[in-house]
Formats: structure tokens, C-alpha cells, sequence
């Protein structure tokens, strides 16, 4: 079995938290907001203007637990403070737009209200084979509701 990415990390989840905070502000975000859960579970939101419009982007790291089922917060947040990082620092350098580096990520409300991420809406119909090829993208888009 291979070793558990940052194992052996001494950073507290709090400071990776501000480490990460710190980040976003510095390559220009304009509002950040965690949420975390009893169960582990962190998610951060972040919003980037772009084009004069505001983008709200929203990253839920995976939580990894140790053999005795705890979660490893520490290394979930060192994770993705440094997936983070190597997002940015592609942006920065011209390598991809920030819609393209956190397309996946991309926040929003449906009609019912309910607030998810394109991620949550194309993936499991990429995954389950919904979604082919181009011409299934119309597939991916939410069902029309009657009023």
C-alpha cells in the first residue's frame, strides 16, 4: 500500500486554513468562507472576478482516514493547499484561465435553489457513460421543472 500524501506533515489544519486564505488573496480572490463538518469534511469557497464579473468557485478535499478510521485533516488540508498552489501558479504563468483550472469547481444555484458545482452535475454522467461526446452535452443539463 502507498503511504498517505503528506503523512508525515506537523502543519496544524488551522494554519494550513490561513496558509490557504493567504494564498487565494495574494493571486487576487476577492471572498473566501470554510465550512467544516464534525465528520472531517472541509469545504472552501472562493470567489475570483473575471472579466468584471464575479465567478464563485467551491473544493471539497477528499477526507483520508488513518487505519483507525480518524480523519486526517492535517494532511487533507496540506493536499490542498499545495493542489491549490500549482492551480494558481498555472493561471499565473499563462498555462490556463482560472474558468479552465477550476471548471469542475465552478459554484452555482439551480432553479430549485439548491447550490452545486458543475462537477456535481457532469461527472457521475460522464462517469456512468450518460455523456459520450459532444453531441451528449445537451444530456448533462438539468431537466427543465413546470411551475
Amino acid at each position: 500500500m502507498t503511504k498517505i500524501p503528506y503523512s508525515g506533515t506537523v502543519i496544524a489544519p488551522e494554519k494550513t486554513q490561513s496558509e490557504i486564505i493567504i494564498l487565494l488573496y495574494k493571486h487576487g480572490a476577492e471572498a473566501t468562507r470554510w465550512t467544516s463538518e464534525k465528520d472531517g469534511k472541509n469545504t472552501l469557497e472562493f470567489i475570483f472576478s473575471v472579466k468584471s464579473r464575479q465567478i464563485a468557485f467551491r473544493v471539497t478535499p477528499p477526507i483520508m482516514k488513518n487505519s483507525r478510521g480518524e480523519p486526517l485533516t492535517a494532511q487533507c488540508m496540506r493536499l490542498l493547499y499545495w493542489w491549490l498552489k500549482s492551480q494558481l501558479e498555472a493561471i499565473q504563468y499563462g498555462l490556463v484561465s482560472i474558468e479552465e483550472a477550476f471548471l469542475a469547481n465552478v459554484a452555482g444555484s439551480l432553479p430549485s435553489g439548491e447550490t452545486v458545482t458543475l462537477g456535481d452535475l457532469l461527472l457521475p454522467k460522464l462517469r456512468s457513460g450518460e455523456i459520450l461526446g459532444p453531441a451528449d452535452l445537451q444530456k448533462a443539463l438539468p431537466s427543465k421543472t413546470e411551475d
